[in-house]
């Protein structure tokens, strides 16, 4: 049994992660919003606040060892709300095609689906997705160029299929 102060540390450490993923949550529609009108400046800002959350709640959770199973779904689907949203509104304006969000949604789902298992799988291609996705949202928002537009969507296929392969290779390296 734990200490009573190290268990109470615990739970506060746990509660302060969630609720910078929540700060994240709660910017969601304000990104959404200023994307969406065109108002790159707030966008960014708002934007870059979320990616320092995302990295804080991550960064509290190993540092204070209250990483858990529950927070990192709570993490990622923040993630996936933020950066699908965005697609979808870069989708909307004529930015990327249609594909792009269903490989991104796709991706997720791979995710939830694999993680669901007892034991971790090794994914050196899917853990830096997310990030990729970060960098291609802040780049597309500064700088637009049709050419960007086609190099973000190979990139995002060439990870799409890494990850896709290496999840492959885990389960048929591990018989399953």
């Amino acid at each position: 049994m734990q200490d009573p102060p190290v268990k109470a540390r615990a739970i506060k450490g746990t509660a302060f992660q969630s609720a910078i993923t929540s700060l994240r949550v709660a910017a969601i529609p304000l990104v959404l919003y200023f994307l969406s009108i065109g108002d790159s400046t707030l966008f960014l800002a708002l934007f870059l606040l979320s990616s320092v959350t995302d990295l804080a709640d991550g960064y509290v959770a190993r540092n204070i060892k209250t990483a858990s199973k529950a927070g990192a779904y709570y993490d990622s689907i923040a993630d996936f709300i933020l950066i699908a949203g965005v697609f979808a509104v870069f989708t909307v304006k004529g930015l990327y095609p249609p594909w792009v969000l269903a490989i991104i949604s796709i991706s997720f789902g791979q995710f939830i689906i694999t993680s669901l298992r007892r034991e971790s799988i090794y994914d050196p291609v899917g853990k830096y997705f997310g990030s990729l996705l970060y960098v291609i949202i802040a780049t597309t928002a500064v700088v637009q160029m049709e050419i960007l537009y086609w190099l973000a969507q190979r990139v995002i296929v060439g990870f799409f299929v890494a990850s896709l392969v290496s999840r492959i290779i885990f389960f048929g390296l591990n018989g399953r």
